[in-house]
């Protein structure tokens, strides 16, 4: 249960060294005989000390039903809180008068262990944002990436819902057909031959059908699209300032290659890594969340998904 807890622990990027283990012991108004403490408490010791992580002793905390091992994590301002516990209770068992067969068909008397590895989550989560500056990990963020269609043709709006489409579900992209600009006797109007605004709404319908279907696949992204009239400028700044994982922006150019210019909130690895190296580029390969720096230049849509698949199963 222990290396439970430590694994957990990792995957939020919380390490070893950053946990407080303390063993509560029996309080002074407590129920049961001294000889069960002691051994429950024993037991808690011999576990402690096989786990290889540092401890220290609080006499007296422990509930009143048994003794228990709680973590404590540290704030910016020094201040200790307790998350995970892992509780010892005897009483119970016997108040129920809870039994089992052993190997042997004896009846044997049952351990209740109450654990909560995270503790209080809204606790947790509070700690965890301090921890990463207000920065969420890609694979828990509530906003992972944002798609901004640059442009006046309407299919790039399109082209932007189903980019969100592929990203978020893994549906395979389908490029829309621009529309040519009419043009009367007086020369060109620039006015499309179709409403931009249905285009836009029927991709942005389509798009969502796909996200309440369950069951396409493990990995679903939260991916939006900015479609406002606004400057890109303001649309990158404000999705900046929202915290999100990737800004990608769309244009003409994008389009018709099948791409996306991709912009990351903050740089994974120590250094990165030649986008172009085929080791790196390799999904499933370590490393390849090194190619996730500030400006990322332009990407294969079918490929960022899979990234985005990477730093999900690798907890980044």
């Amino acid at each position: 249960m222990l290396g439970m807890l430590r694994s957990a622990y990792t995957t939020f990027g919380f390490p070893s060294e950053a946990l407080e283990l303390v063993l509560s012991t029996r309080p002074e108004q407590s129920i049961g005989s001294s000889e069960e403490w002691t051994k429950a408490e024993d037991s808690l010791r011999a576990a402690l000390d096989a786990s290889g992580l540092a401890w220290s002793l609080n006499e007296g905390d422990g509930a009143f039903y048994g003794p228990k091992i709680d973590v404590r994590l540290v704030d910016s301002l020094g201040r200790k809180h307790q998350t995970a516990t892992i509780q010892l209770d005897f009483q119970l068992p016997q108040r129920f008068e809870l039994h089992y067969k052993n190997e042997q068909g004896e009846a044997e008397r049952p351990v209740m262990i109450h654990r909560a590895i995270l503790g209080s989550a809204e606790r947790f989560m509070a700690i965890l944002l301090e921890a990463g500056q207000g920065d969420w990990p890609f694979w828990i963020s509530p906003r992972q990436a944002i798609v901004i269609p640059v442009g006046r043709n309407p299919s790039i709006k399109e082209y932007a819902q189903r980019v969100r489409q592929t990203l978020a579900l893994g549906d395979d992209l389908v490029i829309p057909k621009q529309t040519e600009p009419s043009s009367t006797q007086g020369g060109d109007t620039g006015v499309h031959k179709v409403d931009s605004a249905s285009i836009e709404r029927e991709a942005a319908d389509h798009a969502q059908h796909l996200l309440r279907r369950s069951g396409r696949t493990l990995q679903h992204f939260h991916v939006e699209v900015d479609t406002t009239a606004e400057r890109l400028d303001k649309r990158v700044r404000r999705a900046e300032t929202g915290r999100v994982n990737f800004i990608l922006v769309v244009g003409e150019k994008e389009m018709l290659n099948s791409t996306i210019n991709v912009r990351a909130r903050k740089t994974q690895g120590a250094a990165a890594a030649e986008v172009d190296d085929p080791q790196v580029r390799e999904p499933g390969q370590p490393g390849w969340e090194k190619v996730v720096e500030k400006e990322m230049g332009e990407w294969k849509v079918d490929e960022l998904r899979r990234l985005f698949c990477y730093l999900d199963s690798h907890h980044f």
